[in-house]
């Protein structure tokens, strides 16, 4: 917690921390801009959950705090609209371990199935991201492809077409989500 606290006082502007495996020596800062660029571009790394992050109250309260819609998604999105708001802090050391259990949300496979394409399609709408435009469309096709891709895995393994059915109908999912996954590049 020593350690947390450092690094956030080190870079007093920043309102989230969060551990990061890739790096080690000394905490170290990312612009709000190479936050998300590094994320959607590079190798995605804000997908961590709330108990690898560090958040200064005022910062939490200012962006309303965690959504309560997308399930075991909800820390992806808050993690996206948190770097939208602020530089990251990143922490080259680990100071969470996570609880194995059979209840666990990351068990829930369907649950994330549908929730991890639904929170980034929301968040390219909903989240001041500085992309182009061009670079948003490519985004958005790319969670496209990757939903299309786990829905017929999901089916493959599973058998489970009325489950299928449910999440494109809570995704919107149409026939032209499924041209434009099969085509991007």
């Amino acid at each position: 917690l020593e350690q947390c606290m450092d690094g956030m006082l080190k870079f007093p502007g920043a309102g989230i921390g969060m551990h990061w495996a890739e790096s080690k020596g000394e905490a170290f800062i990312f612009s709000k801009d190479e936050a998300i660029k590094r994320h959607f571009f590079t190798k995605p790394f804000l997908v961590i959950g709330p108990g690898g992050t560090v958040l200064k109250k005022s910062f939490f309260d200012s962006i309303k705090g965690y959504p309560e819609k997308y399930g075991p998604a909800n820390d992806m999105y808050f993690n996206l609209k948190a770097a939208c708001y602020s530089d990251v802090v990143l922490f080259p050391f680990q100071f969470f371990f996570y609880r194995a259990h059979d209840d666990r949300e990351s068990t829930n496979w369907y649950n994330y199935l549908y929730n991890n394409y639904l929170f980034l399609k929301d968040a390219l709408v909903e989240l001041p991201f500085p992309l182009s435009q061009k670079e948003k469309k490519w985004v958005g096709d790319k969670n496209k492809r990757r939903f299309f891709i786990t829905l017929i895995r999901y089916l493959f393994i599973t058998r489970n077409v009325k489950q299928v059915r449910e999440a494109i109908k809570k995704t919107s999912f149409s026939f032209r989500d499924v041209i434009n996954a099969v085509f991007h590049l």
